[in-house]
């Protein structure tokens, strides 16, 4: 398993009007996680020009567990799980 982990603080711009995570925030959050570890493996946008592919996100299935307010940190894990010669699923903890 390739896993890749970091640590993002909880902006402004992810909180709803209850002043807590909402779920475009999170999904904010995931997507800046997917993206950072694509561009570790070498498969982001900005190696497509060599590899002439990289990572796209088309579908979630997400389960809250609990939100947390502006300003805390979210302790963020992904790895890639399943893969085959298009696809692959990415999953997050």
């Amino acid at each position: 398993m390739n896993l890749f982990e970091k640590d993002y603080a909880v902006q402004v711009c992810d909180i709803g009007s209850n002043n807590q995570l909402s779920n475009y925030g999170l999904m904010r959050i995931l997507q800046e996680a997917a993206s950072v570890h694509s561009d570790v493996l070498g498969m982001s946008v900005n190696n497509k020009h060599i590899t002439h592919m990289c990572w796209i996100i088309i579908n979630w299935r997400v389960k809250i567990l609990k939100r947390l307010p502006w300003n805390k940190i979210v302790h963020v894990k992904t790895w890639p799980s399943i893969t085959d010669k298009l696809y692959s699923q990415r999953d997050f903890e």
